[in-house]
């Protein structure tokens, strides 16, 4: 990362309030009034109000930090201490050139990267949040797609080197959402403005791959399907501003709906432990695809098809609505997920039948989150991102006053 990348403005760039970046609150007209932080220089702010209520809350852990005044332990990438590079040097590099080998290398030695105000999820294993996590995943997987010279990779090599660069950008918005937001439900909305541009970047480039692997009619025989692991990380990207509608509209409460789409409906609860799942089945190396698969399915892969209701054994999962997976590719019985959840055996009858309904009810589903969400903005409290009582409208609702 170059020099001052997490927090940097340039001067001709247009400045902005990182207080009101973080609340969601307008900009000062004259952004000329926007002041640089005394010690760091990096953080600004519109007013000594911002200014005091961002380093009580965000800014005092990260300062000493972003000024070079001090350096924290295991915030940039040490080749000697990273245990990722260890364990990459200890399976050689002959090794870990075969697509059988599942051990996933570093992606942030190929990056310029001075030390950061908050630690480096590769250094310690841990990572601030989920959407940083499927990133760093995501790079790596790539990486090793490079390295065992996979057609997804060489297919198309300028769309492949164009996607690392636009998942390292994705990256380093993570990281500059960190110095905006505590992780929490604040940081997911800063993640939906930060991220939003460069996600839709990315699933962009999966898609044009994607297509060009599927006119050439690939079909990943390796163990691990590589590419469509990768394709099952950028989804769960790709949904973040569905999940933020959802949590909103189980804050409302939901309003009346039939039983079938209720019972086919995923919860923010049961979407978020599958995305956890899917991360912790994946610590720093990959596993065999049918094991997603069942972590996808909860640990039950036998399922009973949304139009025949016979039971059968899922093979593919897809994600409903993103314009990444396609059903019609998939040559096995399907789990879709989405907003809602079901099952298709795809036998060309249920295929042709069902289809459309499950798309149709998984949109709308969507919109109702969507609309209630919107809805609800007017009064959504600046702490946790949450409608307030009521229907009022303040800077804390009642559950957040400070």
């Amino acid at each position: 990362m170059a020099e001052m990348q997490v927090m940097e403005v340039k001067e001709s760039e247009v400045k902005s309030c990182c207080n009101c970046v973080n609340y969601g609150w307008e900009q000062p007209e004259d952004r000329d009034t926007i002041l640089k932080c005394a010690k760091c220089k990096l953080a600004m702010y519109c007013s000594k109000q911002c200014q005091q209520e961002h380093w009580m809350k965000v800014h005092k852990q990260h300062c000493k930090y972003m000024a070079h005044l001090k350096v924290l332990p295991n915030s940039w990438h040490d080749e000697a201490c990273c245990p990722v590079c260890k364990q990459e040097k200890d399976t050689g590099k002959l090794e870990m050139s075969e697509s059988n080998n599942p051990i996933l290398g570093c992606a942030s030695i190929l990056v310029d990267q001075e030390p950061l105000p908050f630690p480096l999820g590769e250094m310690t294993g841990k990572f601030t949040t989920k959407v940083e996590a499927t990133v760093s995943l995501m790079q790596r997987i790539l990486l090793k797609l490079k390295q065992i010279m996979h057609p997804a990779w060489l297919i198309d090599t300028e769309l492949s080197e164009e996607l690392w660069c636009m998942l390292g950008v994705t990256r380093t918005g993570c990281w500059n959402a960190y110095v905006q937001a505590n992780p929490g439900p604040r940081i997911d909305r800063v993640f939906e403005s930060a991220l939003g541009h460069g996600v839709l970047q990315v699933i962009d480039l999966i898609k044009k791959i994607d297509g060009r692997l599927n006119s050439a009619k690939f079909k990943d025989q390796n163990e691990f399907r590589h590419w469509d692991i990768l394709k099952i990380l950028a989804n769960f990207l790709y949904k973040i501003p569905l999940e933020l509608d959802r949590v909103t509209t189980e804050h409302l409460g939901l309003p009346e709906m039939c039983e079938e789409l209720l019972s086919m409906r995923v919860t923010s609860a049961q979407y978020n432990n599958l995305w956890q799942n899917i991360l912790d089945t994946m610590p720093g190396w990959l596993v065999p695809y049918k094991s997603l698969v069942a972590v996808m399915c909860g640990g039950q892969v036998w399922k009973v098809c949304y139009g025949c209701s016979k039971k059968f054994k899922v093979a593919e999962v897809v994600f409903v609505n993103t314009g990444i997976d396609d059903i019609e590719n998939n040559e096995g019985p399907v789990h879709m997920i989405g907003a809602i959840q079901t099952s298709l055996c795809c036998d060309p009858s249920c295929l042709q039948q069902c289809e459309d309904e499950i798309y149709g009810q998984d949109l709308k589903m969507t919109m109702l989150y969507t609309k209630m969400s919107c809805e609800s903005d007017a009064f959504r409290c600046d702490y946790c991102a949450m409608p307030g009582c009521s229907g009022n409208k303040g800077h804390r609702c009642s559950r957040c006053l400070t």
